[in-house]
């Protein structure tokens, strides 16, 4: 886990339920191709190193609470990771940044973000530089944090309100602390 002074937890419920429902359409079993697994979709690095950073010996990605902690912790890390933690910049950029660094990987992101700076693209307090992402990353920060993919939005707004997800909405929508 990032041990920056200034770590703050900044990543709000409403946008990991989205980025859940876009990572899985809560289900809650699935695993891609890729071996990403559960609502949160995450790999096997991930978790080793929430397990580590937690001191667990086990954990289960296809459990809802905890795809939910494992989540909000690695969003959390990237938020607050050196190359997007910087000052005096908003919120909703190091969320566009982290939500980039989760889909395409930390390591792109942190290197396409250095390159956009040595261009002069204003990475901190534009969100000019979502141009330049590859179409899925630039897609994924427009339907999660944007919200400019209508189709998403009416398909999101219908599926949280269904029954059979009320456990899943629940665990994300809840107060944590």
């Amino acid at each position: 886990m990032n041990t920056l002074k200034n770590y703050v937890t900044k990543v709000s419920n409403e946008i990991l339920l989205r980025q859940a429902y876009k990572e899985s359409t809560f289900r809650p079993n699935v695993k891609n191709e890729l071996g990403f697994m559960g609502l949160a979709q995450v790999g096997e690095d991930v978790i080793n190193d929430y397990k580590q950073a937690k001191g667990l010996k086990s954990f289960n990605p296809y459990d809802i609470q905890q795809a939910n902690d494992i989540q909000k912790w690695y969003m959390d890390d990237l938020y607050n990771a050196s190359f997007i933690n910087k000052p005096n910049q908003s919120g909703k950029v190091r969320t566009a940044k982290a939500l980039a660094a989760y889909n395409w990987g930390r390591g792109k992101t942190s290197k396409f973000l250095t390159a956009q700076k040595k261009k002069g693209v204003d990475i901190y307090n534009s969100m000019d530089w979502l141009e330049e992402l590859p179409k899925e990353t630039k897609g994924y920060v427009n339907k999660i944090l944007l919200e400019k993919d209508e189709k998403f939005n009416r398909e999101y707004d219908s599926v949280v309100k269904l029954p059979k997800h009320k456990k899943i909405i629940e665990t994300y929508r809840k107060k944590n602390g």
